[in-house]
């Protein structure tokens, strides 16, 4: 039932920036530049791979602010043609700062030995690519938003690079045309192939994100102090108006990831508190309902034991699922079980990633 694409598999989100420029038949600068926001080894930061000179007798730079992040990928990314050459030396510390985005881009790279400064000018309009990962096709995939820049400039230790941007056609592959050897690629995302999954993430409930849902509930003294039937009572009289009916179930931890069954009140709300186990509740947006034709992606929260939930009247809900085996204190205005609530069973059930 779910209209998105789910990628759990992501293994780097990531700009990328590349500058080369040629003189003449010779590559007289070479830049691949990246900035992780993530990485699923764990490490973030900055690593560019700089070549300089001329094709004659060029210097091979890794540069780095994080030498974990270069211990995680740094032998994966970059220049594959020549990266036994910039793996030789070990990286050097640097510190990277860039420019907001507009019409063009700046950066600069500064490390104990070499100042570089760059400027990507004319960025173009972005343009989204998505496809098999250009280096490993047959087990990733890449999505990327790409700038193509008009031209470039390069500056290193002061003085100006000559040379000017080329068409480089180690796209063509990728995309069935060259790109500038001057782009920006903003995030970046890598995922492992063919991973998709249904599974609805559980995120932990506050009373901010249940907000459309219900809310959550002081637990009177009396009845947190002893967890008994009469206690409970008490507390349903003071929250529901009128005659209630009140249920306390013993739930087992769920064997299956998967539930299909779901169920609403329509003039009642429904409160819930679980004193000896954290639970899931599965949750659909006002007005949702099973027979749309795109009925949307449900909510799941982490509810922790000893917290006291509300669910509206209205709204669509999956079972209580338990963390562990536990009573469940339940209740709702009388008759609601008998005449006020609906029950369905959904076309494709739903997968929840905990418990």
């Amino acid at each position: 039932m779910a209209v998105a694409r789910v990628l759990p598999s992501i293994e780097w989100v990531m700009d990328h920036r590349v500058l080369g420029l040629r003189r003449g038949l010779g590559t007289s600068f070479y830049l691949s530049w990246y900035t992780f926001d993530y990485t699923s080894a764990g490490p973030n930061g900055n690593l560019a791979f700089v070549r300089l000179g001329m094709d004659e007798d060029p210097t091979y730079l890794v540069l780095t602010d994080s030498i974990p992040l270069f211990e995680a990928v740094g032998r994966t990314v970059g220049p594959a043609a020549d990266r036994s050459r910039y793996l030789k030396d070990p990286p050097v510390q640097a510190q990277f700062t860039t420019s907001g985005l507009g019409e063009s881009q700046s950066g600069s790279i500064e490390s104990p030995t070499n100042r570089i400064e760059l400027v990507w000018h004319g960025l173009a309009t972005p343009l989204f690519a998505a496809g098999p990962s250009p280096s490993r096709p047959a087990t990733h995939e890449t999505y990327s938003v790409l700038l193509e820049a008009e031209t470039a400039s390069v500056r290193v230790d002061g003085t100006d690079i000559v040379g000017d941007p080329y068409l480089n056609d180690a796209w063509v592959t990728w995309l069935g045309r060259p790109l500038s050897s001057a782009l920006v690629a903003l995030g970046e995302i890598i995922v492992q192939a063919g991973v998709m999954s249904s599974v609805i993430p559980v995120r932990d409930i506050n009373r901010e994100s249940f907000a459309p849902y219900g809310k959550l509930l002081e637990v009177p003294t009396a009845f947190a102090e002893s967890m008994t039937r009469e206690a409970w009572d008490a507390c349903v009289a003071s929250i529901i108006v009128g005659p209630a009916e009140v249920r306390i179930p013993h739930l087992k931890r769920p064997t299956q990831a998967q539930t299909s069954g779901v169920e609403v009140h329509h003039r009642s709300p429904q409160l819930t508190l679980l004193p000896d186990s954290d639970w899931c509740l599965v949750v659909f947006a006002r007005g949702w309902s099973p027979s749309a034709n795109h009925p949307g992606r449900p909510h799941a929260f982490r509810v922790a034991a000893h917290t006291l939930v509300l669910i509206d009247p209205g709204i669509w809900h999956a079972g209580v699922r338990a963390a562990a085996d536990s009573d469940a204190f339940v209740a709702f205005k009388a008759g609601t079980l008998e005449s006020g609530s609906s029950v369905a069973d959904l076309e494709s059930p739903i997968e929840v990633g905990w418990p």
